[in-house]
């Protein structure tokens, strides 16, 4: 095959550069072909060709067709999924029954499968005996499974399942080559696709290969079946059965192919048939003799078959290095038509004038016959005074208009000259001298050329079939048998797959065109008009550069040249290119649009809009190329792997332009800007930002760099949601910012670069909810705008308008598109429109109005979206922001107001808003605040009043209101109340029974907290056996429609918490909604512990705040205002209705300081004075030890934390709980350099490992219910399974293993948690094959490993670099109690002297948490120097707390989960 023969000659050519220091693999053993089918007989479509007559027939209710094949010339048998063509059984048994080691071939272009489909097999599910090839894909991946059965008799009971050894590869739809060889020595099966290896594996047995099923292609067959076992749907070609293990690509290709004579090769060294009018020297012959063009007048022609060479008389072709002086015998054929130039016309030759040196075939008319010379230099040193003139060796050749063959042949040995014509010998004479061929004279076809002269006796006329050997043949039959040979050169020559079919170039630019070839050779690049030639330089690269060209939408194909080896991109346009790039709104693909969307733009073709995609990506180095690079038009079938963005972009611009257009799309999700700058600019300007620490690792090296120098015009940019959190501990991202649009500059080869970028849309991230003074969200939508005022060429998309709620992707792309497109149609091309949303110029406050003025407005400032304005806000002087009518007077913005004058004023300044109203023409005005005074400190300010207190200090009246607002009140329901100590030292305490409460007095159906707007609820509880829902304090029916509820519950040594507040507009279920998963959840801590719980409610900004012991645990915003008035009334201890005599969920435990406020208070330290200005303070409490510095929030659940700063004590606990490890083993550790700078590794060596201490047989692990454990590792000699963080035995029935190996380029990740009710064997659910492949991913580099087991949800997740890679739910809960101990470096218990599994390679950075993370964030940033971000009233904990993380139920959980997931 074409695509193999290139592949296997350019790693020959290539092999000593590029790989000089690879280990070549041993030879393998030799191998029979037993089946070849090529399906090149429609009759029987399963003939083999081999010779074996292992041939097949259809089998199944469906059809099997011939079609064309991958390649030229090649068929296929096309299958439906209903048939099968199956070998022939004899006895039960068909020819592959008897194999031991065995290779199967096969090109295979796969159709509908996306459920499981066997390409080719023997066996029943692949498990116990036979073999099966299967396929299946999803979107453009496919998944290939090579499966041998591995059972020692051919019983699943004995077998060892493989269907998890499944392998990924790209481009769905496109052929591709499949092998799969096992070799039975070694157990071993290995899995190659288009010439590399994707994967291979051991069997546990050997192979049973007498399998129930015959062997069969199109999907699994037995003698009984009437339809295909998992049917293949799709074209197979090239199929090749070995009985032996063959990964030789050249023995597979070559195997079954008739050999090749070259004999009539042999002599052959150079041959010009003029077939490609490009390159009218082009050497076919295999040997590399090109020839050069002298003059202008050379022209395409016809030939004698095919084109041929028109001459005009004043131009030739010679060889720039003449490949003829060495010869001793020759031969020299050619077709040639004679003109009508008079006079001597030299045909071809390489002698000046024949006399002395060279030879010359002279052509001259006379009359209607042709005078023919061949003319040998006949002297002994080359020199005029010693040679013999044959001029006069004349021959007369009738038809001097007609084609002729001319044959000249030289033969040393007898000193001899022939000519022949038309096939006839025509002349011979004999030399004087022997032939001088060293001549001053190049080697040309059309007359002699001379370096120092040019060229002359031009001759005129048409030539073809230009053949030159280095032996004397006289034989016209073997002349006209030699053909194109094969290129030595053939594979060498690449070019970055920028150009490649359906390629787009930057109009009104130079464009580079660049690629690998071998060293000293010359590359031809012609497009259009133009041809540009270069020399491969030493290093084996080059690069010429195409004159800038206006658009043209007329395609054109662009040719590559080195040698006879042509490369060739089709479907070429010049138009405008725009690179687009960012995170996942960027990335989103129309695939992912809603269906209406998707149904529309599919039956929009285009050929005038294409985009180049690749892989995403990540890379330390930068390559040569990207990887799966490749252009597509915008059409049915391809459209869908689109930019949903940058379509709607193109199709805009190329409409308004009239030009093509192509994008080249470079974003990945979830990645911060500083994925996309070079990582050694940003430490060069001290702007790397702490929670992104990295070692170099990114996008830009994968994606960015390996484009340039491609010509495009400017840049789109939609990323920002993962710097949101960074930027609020280390405002970077400006700066970040400019360095990226620099350097792009720079590497691009660009005076200018244009970027514009989209500006954050309306969201309500969590956890900050949609606050009224701006959260980080809001924020960073300031800083985008800044970069416009900063830098040059930077223009902002204002999307404040197209946001959704709990939505990060908003849905509808296409506004968003058409913003950028009008923007770049302005500020790019000139067009006279204006594209740029209005910004708010001056805020002043002056005699009761607030007046905002605006500049860049193009029609007038409207109101839309509504009959008011919205989302405007007016700021006190104590800096408390309150919503504010606003109206439109001209084009300023006038809020009225009373009183006192404000100090600030803002518009859409939270993170979501439910409309944005302020509009010039179709464009929003951009967010803005102001604030022209500092605010001030509101004297003696309290927060809200305190309106009910419940301290239980009246024995006799336990409901008795202690603030004298008189709200008292009554027990009720049929248990008990009893008195106990409260949560500190004279505080009283009231324990609850689940059956009584203590409820409001109610006056015509209403109590006090039924007038309630905004409020506070704080209390301290002990739990008690509440593993059920119970209500704390409650005022609601059930929360969802009406009133409050605080509710609390236990599990294990977790709390769980809910504050849920009745959010309807009218107190019925009909319109409610549901707040019931808004739980906070806190892992073990102390459930049986008092605590202080708060729930905050803010009637301005609709948000319900959950405080738990002064720490935010929680917030969200009601979709309505709260609908207070409930038809329960205010009870603590449970819920209450004046008709119940049991309270609903009712409370167990004990109860004290029950506050209730009348605003929002979120002083801790407010909440608790409150109510005891007129109490003498208790007596003190002893002295206690003095206590521990508290954690900061980031360290509270780090309960190990190991980064070997200690050289002295590596397994020291450096996170404070006094965790440390022992070193154990034989072996010995070593410190390293960590993964990044400052940072320390250690280097364990397999044999050595740090060990938890023990007590009475139990470690610090042993007691995790859900976890996280984070490590750094770079891997060292690991090709076999490792332990790099251990505390189970194998990791099957109990304790947790994570394991890695590499095989390699390719990682094998394992994060395996004992699944075992018991910790035995016996019950274990095994997930040895939940193994996650990570190919080409640098295996000897440091990587980010993480595995966090959730208790709630049973699942366990795996984390490499910040990615996640896999996550599988466990059969039982896990069983941590291990028989071994925690340990870093292989599997340790007291009784073994070497680890199991034991690691090698270096460790850096190892931590433990007591909960599930999923925040990388947090986990990069525990144990570090410094704390949390500062929190203030302005400013909400960003991110979450990890203590509300998760949910009571796995339902809650991921809902937590998807909110907390950035872009």
């Amino acid at each position: 095959m074409k695509r193999l023969l290139s592949i296997l000659s350019t790693a020959v050519l290539l092999g000593t550069m590029i790989l000089a220091s690879a280990v070549l693999p041993q030879a393998e053993k030799e191998a029979n072909l037993l089946a070849y089918y090529n399906f090149s007989d429609a009759e029987q479509l399963g003939k083999d060709i081999s010779g074996n007559k292992n041939h097949l027939t259809t089998q199944g209710a469906g059809t099997v067709t011939q079609a064309d094949g991958p390649d030229a010339g090649t068929q296929s048998a096309v299958f439906d999924g209903s048939a099968v063509l199956a070998a022939e059984e004899r006895d039960g048994r068909d020819f592959t029954d008897g194999l031991s080691s065995f290779t199967v071939s096969y090109y295979a272009q796969i159709g509908g499968n996306t459920e499981v489909a066997r390409a080719v097999g023997s066996g029943y599910n692949g498990s116990q005996d036979g073999f099966s090839y299967i396929l299946s894909k999803w979107e453009d991946t496919i998944y290939v499974r090579p499966i041998v059965g591995d059972s020692p008799d051919g019983t699943t009971a004995d077998a060892a399942d493989h269907w998890g050894n499944c392998y990924e590869i790209t481009g769905a739809a496109a052929w591709h080559h499949y092998v799969l060889a096992y070799d039975a020595d070694a157990k071993k099966v290995t899995a190659l696709a288009d010439g590399r290896e994707i994967g291979s594996y051991v069997l546990t047995n050997t192979a049973h290969m007498n399998s129930v099923l015959c062997f069969a292609l199109g999907g699994g067959w037995a003698s009984w079946d009437t339809a295909p076992a998992n049917g293949f749907v799709g074209a197979l070609a090239e199929v090749k059965v070995f009985d032996g293990a063959v990964t030789d690509l050249a023995v597979i290709d070559a195997a079954g192919r008739p050999a090749e004579s070259n004999e009539e090769n042999a002599h052959l060294i150079a041959y010009y048939d003029f077939e490609e009018s490009a390159d009218l020297g082009r050497d076919v012959s295999g040997r590399n003799h090109p020839l050069e063009v002298f003059g202008s007048g050379l022209t395409s022609g016809t030939g004698t078959a095919g084109k041929g060479l028109n001459l005009d008389g004043s131009s030739l072709l010679y060889a720039d290095a003449d490949f003829t002086d060495a010869l001793t015998d020759f031969t020299v054929s050619l077709y040639a038509k004679m003109g009508d130039k008079a006079g001597v016309n030299r045909l071809i030759g390489s002698g000046y004038n024949g006399a002395q040196d060279g030879f010359s075939l002279i052509l001259a008319k006379n009359g209607e016959n042709l005078d023919v010379r061949p003319i040998m230099g006949d002297s002994a040193d080359g020199q005029q005074a010693n040679a013999e003139d044959h001029w006069g060796n004349c021959y007369t050749v009738t038809g001097g208009d007609d084609w002729h063959h001319y044959i000249m042949v030289y033969e040393s040995a007898s000193k001899t000259v022939t000519l022949l014509v038309d096939n006839v010998q025509t002349a011979r004479y004999t030399l004087t001298n022997s032939a001088h061929m060293n001549s001053a004279i190049s080697f040309a076809i059309g007359g002699s050329y001379a370096s120092w002269n040019g060229g002359a006796d031009y001759f005129k006329g048409q030539v073809d079939e230009v053949k030159m050997f280095d032996a004397a043949i006289y034989d016209p039959a073997v002349i006209a048998a030699a053909k194109k040979g094969i290129d030595p050169l053939e594979g060498a020559l690449t070019v970055h797959s920028l150009f490649s079919d359906n390629l787009i170039l930057q109009r009104g630019k130079p464009c580079p065109v660049w690629g690998t070839g071998v060293a000293g050779e010359r590359v031809t690049v012609a497009f259009g008009e133009q041809t540009k030639t270069t020399e491969v330089s030493e290093d084996g690269s080059w690069q010429v550069t195409l004159d800038a060209m206006e658009a043209s939408s007329l395609p054109k194909t662009m040719t590559i040249r080195m040698g006879n080896q042509t490369l060739t991109a089709a479907n070429v346009l010049v138009g405008e290119v725009w690179l687009a790039s960012g995170q996942s709104n960027m990335d989103w693909r129309v695939s992912q649009l809603p269906a209406e969307q998707q149904t529309a733009i599919q039956s929009a073709e285009n050929n005038q809009i294409r985009q180049f995609s690749m892989a995403i990506r990540r890379s330390k180095q930068i390559p040569a190329d990207v990887e799966g690079g490749h252009w597509d038009t915008c059409a049915a079938d391809t459209v869908g792997s689109f930019s949903a963005v940058a379509y709607y972009f193109a199709v805009q611009l190329q409409e308004e332009l009239g030009v093509p257009v192509g994008i080249l799309l470079a974003a990945q999700g979830g990645s911060s800007i500083e994925n996309w700058v070079d990582h050694q600019l940003i430490l060069d300007n001290d702007c790397e930002n702490p929670m992104y620490p990295a070692d170099g690792t990114n996008s830009y090296n994968a994606m960015i760099a390996p484009l340039a120098p491609f010509r495009f015009i400017g840049m789109l940019w939609y990323q920002g949601e993962a710097n949101i959190v960074s930027e609020l501990q280390k405002p970077t991202y400006s700066q970040q910012f400019g360095l990226l649009q620099e350097s792009y500059k720079a590497l691009f080869g660009m005076d200018r670069l244009p970027v514009i970028q989209v500006q954050l849309p309306s969201f309500n991230s969590v956890p900050a909810g949609d606050l009224a003074d701006g959260s980080g969200w809001t924020k960073f939508r300031y800083t985008q705008m800044q970069l416009s005022e900063t830098y040059e060429d930077v223009y902002t998309a204002v999307t404040i308008d197209l946001g959704e709620k709990e939505n990060i992707h908003p849905a509808d792309k296409q506004p968003v598109g058409s913003r950028l497109a009008d923007i770049a149609r302005e500020k790019v091309y000139g067009a006279s429109i204006h594209s740029l949303s209005p910004q708010a110029k001056t805020a002043a406050a002056d005699q009761g109005r607030v007046t905002v003025t605006f500049q860049g407005l193009n029609d007038s400032l409207q109101l839309k979206n509504g009959d008011a304005i919205r989302e405007v806000r007016l700021c006190d002087k104590y800096g408390k922001w309150t919503a504010a009518e606003a109206v439109i007077d001209g084009n300023t913005l006038v809020i009225p107001y009373t009183g006192e004058a404000p100090i600030g004023v803002s518009y859409c300044d939270r993170n979501y808003v439910e409309a944005a109203t302020l509009f010039d023409g179709a464009l929003p005005v951009a967010p803005f605040r102001f604030q022209w005074k500092e605010a001030e400190e509101e004297p003696g300010k309290q927060e809200g009043e305190l309106i009910a207190y419940y301290n239980f200090a009246d024995s006799a009246n336990p409901g008795k209101d202690a603030s004298g607002s008189g709200n008292d009140l009554e027990k009720k329901g049929t248990g008990s109340l009893s008195l106990d100590e409260g949560r500190r030292s004279g505080d009283k305490g009231l324990i609850f029974d689940g059956k009584t409460v203590l409820a409001a007095k109610e006056a015509n159906g209403r109590d006090f907290s039924d007038e309630l707007k905004s409020f506070t609820v704080s209390y301290y509880a002990k739990i008690g056996n509440n593993t059920e829902i119970a209500r704390v304090i409650s005022s609601g029916y059930n929360g969802t429609q009406d009133g409050f509820t605080s509710i609390i519950n236990k599990w294990e040594n977790n709390l769980y918490v809910r504050s849920i507040m009745g959010d309807s507009p009218d107190g019925t279920t009909a319109q409610a909604t549901d707040h019931w998963n808004d739980c906070y959840t806190l892992e073990n801590a102390g459930a049986d512990d008092w605590h202080h719980y708060v729930m905050a409610y803010d009637a301005e900004t609709k948000t319900v705040t959950t405080y738990v012991d002064g720490i935010k645990a929680g917030m969200y915003t009601l979709t309505h205002d709260a609908h207070m008035d409930s038809n329960l009334c205010f009870a603590v201890g449970g819920g209450w209705g004046s008709w119940d005599t049991t309270p609903s969920n009712g409370f167990i435990g004990t109860l004290s300081e029950i506050k209730i406020f009348n605003g929002v208070v979120s002083d801790m330290a407010a909440i608790e004075s409150a109510g005891r200005e007129n109490t003498p303070d208790p007596e003190p409490d002893p002295e206690p030890d003095p206590e521990p510095e508290p954690k900061p929030e980031k360290d509270k659940h780090l309960i190990a934390y190991y980064n070997f700063a200690d050289p002295a004590n590596p397994g020291k606990d450096a996170s404070g709980n006094g965790n440390d490890l022992e070193k154990k083993g034989t072996g010995s550790l070593a410190f390293g350099e960590g993964r990044r700078s400052g940072d320390k590794g250690l280097i364990f060596d397999g044999k050595t490992v740090l060990a938890a201490k023990e007590i009475d047989g139990k470690d610090f692990s042993d007691q995790l219910k859900s976890f996280t454990i984070s490590y750094y590792a770079k891997i060292g000699n690991n090709t076999e399974v490792r332990r790099v963080i251990s505390t189970g035995y194998d990791g099957s029935q109990d304790g947790y293993a994570s394991m890695i190996n590499k095989w390699e380029n390719n990682l094998y990740v394992r994060s395996i948690v004992g699944d075992s009710p018991d910790g035995t064997p016996a019950g274990a659910a095994d997930h040895w094959n939940d193994c996650y492949t990570l190919e080409n991913a640098g295996a000897d580099d440091w990587h980010h490993y993480v595995t966090t087991y959730d208790e709630g949800t049973k699942t366990v997740t795996t984390y490499v670099d910040g990615k996640e890679v896999g996550r599988y739910t466990l059969t039982h809960s896990a069983h941590m109690d291990s028989a071994l101990c925690f340990a870093v470096g292989g599997g340790w218990a007291s009784w073994i002297t070497t680890p199991t599994g034991g690691f090698i390679g270096t460790v850096s950075e190892v931590k433990v948490f007591d909960i599930a993370i999923h925040d990388m964030q947090l986990i990069e940033a525990a144990g570090a120097a410094g704390d949390s971000p500062e929190t203030g009233d302005t400013l909400p904990v960003w991110p979450l707390a990890v203590t509300a993380a998760a949910a009571v139920l796995a339902a809650a959980a991921e809902k937590v989960r998807k909110k907390r997931r950035v872009a």
